[in-house]
């Protein structure tokens, strides 16, 4: 039952990531996003206000792609490199990145991924915090 949800869950995260708007037309998909962790936090405040946090974690598969992938944007995210070499664009910089790399999206930003040369796949992760505790 186990890989019928895993499946469920990729289904679900490809069918909205395609109807992310026309301007997300020219990127690719990702070839599996699985969620791994999503629930909200209460964070107290120094003057001991809790504030309600949502953490998410999730799993990317990227393959190449001669459009690139567009992951969306949603909220700061931290994203670490599990496997492979990828480049990125955030907010128009471009960077290199290696596995075992570690890196941060500001809220409104998304990323781009495309392969260098010889680059065919990578796994990514993102830990996506988004204040408030609403959910997606």
């Amino acid at each position: 039952m186990k890989s019928v949800s895993g499946i469920v869950i990729v289904s679900l995260a490809s069918a909205i990531l395609a109807g992310a708007g026309a301007a997300d037309q020219q990127f690719a998909s990702p070839a599996a996003v699985v969620s791994r962790y999503a629930g909200v936090a209460n964070v107290s405040s120094p003057a001991g206000t809790a504030t309600p946090l949502r953490v998410e974690i999730k799993d990317w598969s990227l393959v190449r792609t001669a459009r690139g992938v567009r992951l969306p944007a949603a909220g700061f995210y931290i994203a670490q490199l599990k496997s492979g070499q990828i480049d990125t664009e955030i907010a128009g910089k471009k960077e290199h990145r290696h596995a075992g790399d570690f890196w941060t999206v500001a809220v409104s930003e998304s990323m781009i991924v495309t392969f260098p040369p010889h680059s065919q796949a990578a796994q990514l992760q993102t830990i996506t915090l988004t204040l408030g505790g609403g959910t997606r």
